[in-house]
């Protein structure tokens, strides 16, 4: 029986080593598309020639995802001189996936904005659009490859454009496009999203085809003293990063940075929800919302925290969630007057009259933004509340830590132990 025994683990060894001498583990994941880098073009020299112009002066605010133009008219051909500001103009794209899947309908969100306080002879307008592009040689002058497009099949969006128009109506796309299959470990493909007003600024997104797993986010290591490579110690939100890593709510990316100005998405802003107010698991067998189905990777934490979440409901009555789009800052004030208990106290309207953008916010999620800037949870920003601007992991941090940090503490009297 002894050395039936040992044959028997022998034989284990044998089939074990066998293994090992084999394919690598790692050739053995799939392949994926994996971000590995981000490039942004503000076009800054043609902003400069822009602004050569004899009539009007250019302000460009430029940050990943985020474009905007303040065009303020200064003169005509015969030297009238007008005050006041001419036009401005923003594009919010939400955040690029970082891993893109075998076959997988990848989904954005646009927000195009504009506003026109003096008229002129302009014709003010701004066009956006997104697309994958299989080639890495990045110009802004690339072309196209597979077009992001709406319900209507269309894959580009133009606002404004009247001679005598002072307001113009926003426009929110849903946008979605099949990302290109890799064939080649190593093939690269960009996601572009594009922006013009006269002049262009793009975002560019590199995808490489490999195994996913190097350029997803991982937990720093326990003896890591030395924070992230691009987060000083100076940085605004530096204390509530490292406690929001610290209680394993948001992590570093394996190679030591920590993207503090990366967007969030939706779904990854339902994660964070339900490590940060410590949600308990939930798993339906019906979803809440149309697009994030069972077997979506962020189902769960989607339904554990959806009644801290925002959704949209068409004219059907049916929910959808967008969880690949990005998180914004009115989705950050629900949850937090939601996780507060606050939801049905009488809000005043009158604290959003201090932000000149107060029309962009959401007309069903007033009342959440007014008693989350009443309570101090939330601040504006000197450009009024800027609802739709899409929130980045050093704000999350932010924000969650100061709602984290009031919850340990409600309802309960510092005292002397003794």
């Amino acid at each position: 029986m002894k050395k039936t025994i040992q044959v028997m683990l022998m034989v284990m060894i044998l089939i074990i080593g066998s293994i090992g001498m084999g394919t690598p583990i790692e050739s053995q994941v799939e392949n994926a598309w994996v971000l590995v880098r981000v490039i942004d073009h503000p076009n800054n020299e043609g902003w400069k020639s822009a602004n050569a112009h004899e009539s009007y002066d250019n302000q460009v605010t430029y940050n990943q995802s985020n474009f905007s133009v303040k065009s303020t008219y200064i003169g005509d051909s015969q030297g009238t001189k007008v005050k006041g500001e001419g036009v401005r103009l923003s594009a919010v794209f939400s955040g690029a996936p970082e891993i893109i899947y075998k076959g997988q309908e990848v989904s954005l969100t646009l927000n195009l904005q504009a506003s026109e306080n003096t008229l002129s002879f302009f014709t003010f307008s701004a066009f956006a659009s997104a697309d994958f592009y299989p080639n890495v040689d990045i110009a802004p002058g690339m072309g196209i490859g597979t077009r992001f497009v709406d319900t209507d099949k269309n894959s580009s969006w133009t606002i404004g454009g009247s001679y005598d128009s002072t307001s113009y109506n926003p426009i929110r796309k849903t946008i979605k496009a099949t990302a290109p299959t890799g064939s080649n470990t190593g093939d690269q493909i960009v996601l572009r999203q594009y922006f013009y007003r006269g002049v262009s600024m793009s975002t560019y997104y590199v995808y490489e085809w490999k195994a996913p797993g190097g350029g997803s986010p991982s937990i720093p290591p326990s003896n890591q003293t030395s924070a992230f490579s691009d987060l000083p110690t100076s940085h605004w939100a530096y204390e509530n990063i490292m406690e929001m890593v610290a209680l394993g709510i948001l992590d570093g990316y394996a190679d030591g940075s920590f993207q503090p100005n990366k967007t969030i998405s939706r779904a990854e802003f339902a994660k964070i929800l339900v490590l940060s107010l410590q949600l308990p698991a939930t798993n339906p067998i019906t979803s809440a919302f149309s697009d994030v189905p069972p077997n979506h990777w962020a189902y769960q934490v989607v339904e554990s925290s959806k009644n801290y979440l925002t959704g949209y409901r068409n004219s059907s009555g049916i929910m959808s969630f967008e969880p690949n789009a990005v998180a914004v800052r009115e989705d950050v004030a629900v949850a937090i007057v939601k996780a507060k208990g606050l939801a049905n106290t009488r809000a005043n309207l009158n604290y959003l009259n201090q932000f000149s953008d107060q029309s962009q916010i959401s007309t069903a999620l007033r009342n959440h933004i007014a008693i989350a800037v009443e309570q101090e949870y939330m601040k504006g920003t000197n450009r009024g509340f800027e609802p739709q601007k899409a929130l980045t992991r050093a704000e999350a941090c932010a924000l969650l830590s100061r709602l984290i940090n009031r919850s340990q503490f409600e309802g309960r009297e510092k005292v002397p132990y003794n």
